[in-house]
């Protein structure tokens, strides 16, 4: 169950938290929205979209004068505030801020035949300070039906709006009539419909929803295909996948002869089926510019998944993709994918990874961080990226240790021989055997 407070909202529904009195079901008595201070959802004000077609008339909604009994003890909101019902007496329907019992607050809304009062103020942590005047005429409308008929019209219509922008726009329709109380659809009733919508429209299984035609489209562009593949395989009792997306004018970008090309791969902002976003980013002779052009979602980061990544780049580009540098991650399973796809390219090794990689062995070995931080400065240890490979287990590495003597010594800081010596070792076997020299010569790219 949710536990956000209620805070300042220029269109609040309930959402299930513990701290409010309202219920699924909610009356909206609506003003002229003012100039919010929060949230209730933590939303961001900002523009907002809004239904386009008129698809809903003001006389398709039947409307009825005020009474007491029209409203019941449903709880309300007014203002952008929220009541909640505690009495209904001869003359009026009594309520009271909704968090009350969490900040105190004695605001008390009284409505009645013959208009709507408000005794008292809110307190800062339940409502705005702003306020406006009280229509003393108010209609109530029931336009539940009307909302979620319009939520299946917008939901599908526009299947790149997410469900808040969904919920906004539905809000934002129906809610900004000033003289009226509404009694509509709550957020969490607008959010399931769109949901259920959706599941029957486009299928419940997510591998089918991604292939569907509207779905797989360049956005606010009908017919061209940003979905270029989707490869499932088993890799012994494992089931890989491999799913891949390019706006196909950039595809058609790395048809180029002779151009670089750059893998790069985030393990944060996947679905939790998956383990990876593969980004190959191509340099655009023609625009002098780097542009990100595929994005390949991956269940591992085996040689075979690789491969088969490629395989179908390769394909997307009707065969055409025969890139001369390919700069990756120190990564023994990519490298040597794009060696089998791409056999004439020369493969360089980011510098970034490999100062990263150093950094993080260092630290493992519990070199001080400010010896660290002398080794990683410009001119060390980068500088064996850059000179002739036959010199680096040689005079390259000669020098680099003495340059990291000589700055201990300035900064007065104890040069840690022994373990340093542990890591020159690693530094052989690692980046001299496992990874060729040649990978790190960042000079031709």
């Amino acid at each position: 169950m949710a536990t956000e407070l209620p805070l300042h909202s220029d269109h609040f529904s309930y959402d299930g938290s513990d701290y409010s009195d309202a219920s699924d079901e909610t009356i909206i008595l609506e003003e002229a929205p003012v100039e919010p201070l929060g949230s209730l959802d933590g939303e961001e004000n900002g523009s907002r979209r809004h239904l386009i077609g008129g698809e809903l008339q003001a006389s398709d909604v039947q409307v009825e004068e005020l009474s007491d009994t029209s409203l019941g003890n449903k709880p309300i909101t007014f203002q952008g505030y929220s009541y909640a019902w505690y009495y209904t007496g001869s003359a009026s329907t009594n309520y009271r801020c909704s968090v009350y019992r969490l900040t105190g607050c004695k605001i008390k809304l009284f409505v009645k035949d013959a208009g709507t009062e408000v005794s008292g103020e809110h307190e800062p942590d339940c409502a705005s300070d702003v306020r406006r005047p009280i229509s003393s005429t108010l209609a109530v409308v029931n336009q539940k039906e009307q909302m979620l008929l319009a939520t299946d019209v917008i939901g599908l219509a526009d299947v790149t709006l997410t469900p808040q922008e969904v919920w906004r726009t539905i809000r934002d329709k129906f809610y900004n009539d000033d003289d009226l109380i509404v009694q509509g659809a709550s957020k969490k009733q607008v959010l399931g419909r769109l949901y259920r919508t959706r599941s029957v429209h486009f299928g419940r299984e997510f591998y089918g929803r991604i292939e569907s035609e509207s779905l797989c489209d360049v956005r606010n562009s009908p017919g061209l295909i940003f979905f270029q593949f989707h490869f499932t395989y088993y890799e012994e009792e494992v089931l890989h996948r491999v799913i891949g997306w390019a706006h196909p004018q950039l595809v058609d970008r790395m048809r180029q002869q002779q151009t670089s090309i750059f893998f790069d791969a985030t393990y944060r902002c996947v679905p939790v089926q998956f383990y990876q976003l593969v980004i190959i980013m191509m340099y655009d002779n023609i625009s002098d510019v780097y542009l990100p052009v595929f994005y390949v979602l991956t269940t591992g980061k085996t040689t075979d998944v690789y491969e088969h990544l490629l395989h179908f780049v390769f394909i997307a580009t009707k065969r055409k993709l025969k890139p001369a540098h390919a700069a990756c991650d120190f990564e023994y399973a990519m490298i040597k994918a794009v060696k089998n796809q791409f056999p004439e390219t020369r493969i360089i090794g980011c510098l970034f990874h490999f100062k990263q990689a150093i950094r993080r062995k260092m630290l493992k070995l519990h070199i001080s961080e400010e010896e660290v931080y002398l080794a990683m400065r410009e001119g060390s240890f980068d500088r064996l990226t850059v000179i002739p490979r036959s010199d680096i287990t040689g005079q390259g590495k000669r020098d680099v240790r003495a340059r990291l003597k000589r700055d201990c010594l300035a900064a007065g800081i104890s040069y840690s021989k022994e373990i340093w010596k542990r890591f020159w070792k690693y530094f052989e076997n690692t980046w001299i055997k496992k990874f060729k020299p040649e990978c790190r010569d960042c000079v031709k790219i």
